[in-house]
């Protein structure tokens, strides 16, 4: 067991305590869920997102749940997510758009720079748009065989360098800045940076080889990654973007559990996601403020003309995010739109 219950948590299990009282065939075989995972088993995603989610399900299920788990790339790196679920390997795994590619490519929409409100109304917009039969569960999940569990929107990604300041538009031209997914991808073109593409754990490295000068990157995950002994420099005013967290599950596992599992694990990671994305919203800034108060992060903050420059660059990502994605056939213009009205609902 992984720790204490709480609020929804313990309605579960009181759910479950009933049906075993009503049904006393309710017992079956133990479900067992390999659970394959990018981040380190203290990484913040892992503990409020996945972890927690454990959490709650053995607290509901008690012995009939067994979790196999694989942090730290143990089954594969973070673009092998996919394939592992397809191919048996993992029953459950972190399969953020950002690192699978092309075949998650529309559910990049919430990683766009320019849009409104808490990364929890990002985070609640993206479900109404992922749930079962919606948008994103059609065009994306259901097709690749993949059932959302989990979902957050990670971030606010913040521009961070290590050879110098950046302190004008003209500073970002030709850097070299890692970046994860196309709408990150694009961002760094809008601004005239060259973005090159490294998943999380592979960054340090790149880092200190001088494969990149710097990154977009989310503050709350500059220290799981030893970033703040590498990165010297910050730009605050402006949002290059967002990154979303998905753990999913096989479809052909999930077709095959009792509804009253489903129940269960669906309920679960909605809590997991709402207490993960408040918590990236409660810390984010004090991770900035820290970074700055520590010395090991020197800020430079975008205002007025300076700020508008870079928001006038920003503002074109999600247009050309969307039309290339419409050009090769893919309903881009409508996960757009559609996203930005249950924001706007989120928000308002």
């Amino acid at each position: 067991m992984i720790g204490m219950m709480r609020g929804k948590t313990a309605a579960l299990g009181l759910m479950v305590a009933s049906l075993s009282w009503a049904n006393p065939g309710f017992a079956q075989e133990k479900l067992k869920i390999r659970l394959a995972d990018t981040y380190s088993n203290t990484h913040y995603v892992a503990v409020e997102g996945a972890q927690h989610w454990m959490k709650i399900v053995e607290e509901a299920l008690g012995d009939r749940i067994d979790f196999e788990y694989f942090p730290a790339q143990q089954l594969g790196k973070s673009a092998d997510m996919l394939s592992l679920m397809e191919s048996g390997v993992a029953d459950m795994a972190l399969t953020s758009p950002a690192y699978i590619g092309d075949r998650l490519a529309l559910a990049q929409v919430v990683e766009l720079p320019g849009m409104a409100g808490t990364q929890c109304d990002s985070t609640t917009a993206f479900w109404s748009l992922a749930a079962d039969g919606e948008l994103l569960d059609r065009e994306v999940f259901e097709p690749n065989g993949i059932k959302v569990l989990i979902v957050a929107a990670v971030a606010p990604f913040k521009l961070y360098t290590t050879t110098h300041p950046v302190e004008t538009l003209d500073d970002v031209s030709g850097m070299k800045l890692r970046a994860a997914g196309r709408a990150i991808v694009h961002s760094i073109e809008a601004l005239g940076g060259v973005p090159v593409q490294i998943s999380g754990p592979e960054t340090y490295q790149a880092v200190i080889r001088g494969t990149v000068e710097g990154a977009v990157w989310a503050p709350l995950s500059i220290k799981p990654y030893d970033l703040q002994n590498v990165f010297k420099f910050g730009t605050e005013g402006v949002t290059l973007g967002s990154f979303v967290v998905i753990y999913s599950v096989r479809r052909d596992l999930w077709d095959g559990l009792d509804e009253d599992v489903k129940t269960i694990l669906e309920e679960a990671g909605q809590e997991a996601s709402r207490h993960l994305c408040r918590y990236i919203d409660e810390n984010t800034q004090a991770v900035q403020d820290e970074l700055a108060e520590k010395g090991q992060v020197a800020f430079v903050v975008l205002e007025g003309e300076e700020k508008a420059r870079w928001d006038e660059k920003l503002n074109q990502v999600q247009e050309a995010w969307a039309d290339e994605l419409q050009s090769r056939g893919r309903p881009a213009r409508d996960v757009l739109n559609a996203f930005r009205e249950a924001l706007e609902a989120e928000v308002r």
